[in-house]
């Protein structure tokens, strides 16, 4: 990726890549059915921005014009979830890059179940 100069800008290597390279399946979720078109939007949307500060999740005003733009997500709290999982994802891909950082799925085994 470019950053905002033109320079090159190398994204953290994550936890993902080291299990794409090693050739193994890394431990995902189970995703309910019927929210399929929203991970689709993020990715077409592009989650994540390289700024001057480092990476920046994708903010109100990309996700309107995407919105626009595409038609995509309409409604409101197709909205709110679309800023919200592109905020989760630079989360994750930040902290994936520590690793004495637990992976989501090791934090999720490790809460009690209700």
């Amino acid at each position: 990726m470019k950053g905002p100069k033109g320079e090159v800008q190398v994204l953290p290597h994550s936890r993902l890549d080291e299990y794409l390279e090693a050739g193994e399946d890394p431990p995902l979720p189970d995703l309910p059915t019927g929210g399929e078109y929203l991970i689709e939007a993020m990715y077409v949307l592009s989650p994540i921005r390289v700024t001057g500060r480092g990476i920046a999740a994708a903010d109100w005003p990309e996700i309107v014009a995407f919105a626009q733009g595409t038609r995509r997500v309409s409604d409101p709290c197709e909205l709110e979830a679309l800023h919200a999982m592109c905020a989760a994802y630079r989360d994750g891909l930040v902290s994936g890059a520590n690793p004495f950082r637990k992976s989501p799925m090791e934090i999720a085994e490790d809460k009690p179940s209700r």
